[in-house]
């Protein structure tokens, strides 16, 4: 996603760090660890110095985009309820999205699943409000099964079922409230 020639640098710690973060994000959905931190820079405009004195390492790079979760761990944590948390899940979309595909890369690639965050604050915000080992628990594990398999395959599955791609928001949405239903005592 190379930046467009109208788009200013980013200025300042924080902005740089918001911009790397993202072009990162982006690089590391499409290509796994793989992505080049040149192109991540050149993505962001910042200098490739400034990943490394912002952000560190390519494998601290990696870990702060999977930790860069704030707002949809927001969302979820302030729903009312599970089946809710879920929903707000699914609504997250594109942030969701760049997060399941670095972390199915992740999986892919030899021993970077050594990468993979420890804790999933997210994930428990949801199981905080719902009982282990009940019938909730089990469709909470379903409609994750459900985003992560949809957000890898669900293009390919709709082109099977010979949908189009106009119908793919109105199938998602269907899919979102079929899942915040699994989770719904």
């Amino acid at each position: 996603m190379p930046r467009s020639s109208d788009t200013s640098r980013p200025s300042g710690p924080d902005e740089a760090r918001a911009a790397i973060l993202r072009a990162a994000a982006a690089r590391l959905a499409r290509h796994g660890s793989g992505a080049a931190l040149r192109d991540i820079a050149e993505d962001a405009g910042v200098n490739l110095g400034l990943i490394h004195r912002y952000v560190g390492r390519k494998d601290d790079l990696i870990r702060a985009v999977l930790n860069d979760r704030t707002a949809v761990t927001a969302a979820a944590s302030s729903a009312p309820d599970a089946a809710e948390a879920v929903r707000r899940i699914y609504e997250s979309g594109a942030d969701n999205e760049t997060y399941v595909r670095i972390v199915a890369w992740l999986l892919l690639e030899d021993g970077s699943d050594e990468l993979l965050p420890d804790t999933f604050p997210t994930l428990d915000a949801i199981r905080s409000r719902i009982d282990r080992d009940s019938p909730q628990e089990l469709g909470l594990i379903a409609a994750l099964v459900m985003l992560y398999g949809w957000t890898i395959f669900g293009e390919r599955i709709l082109e099977s079922f010979g949908r189009s791609e106009a119908e793919k928001d109105d199938v998602y949405r269907n899919l979102t409230e079929l899942a915040a239903g699994l989770v719904e005592r």
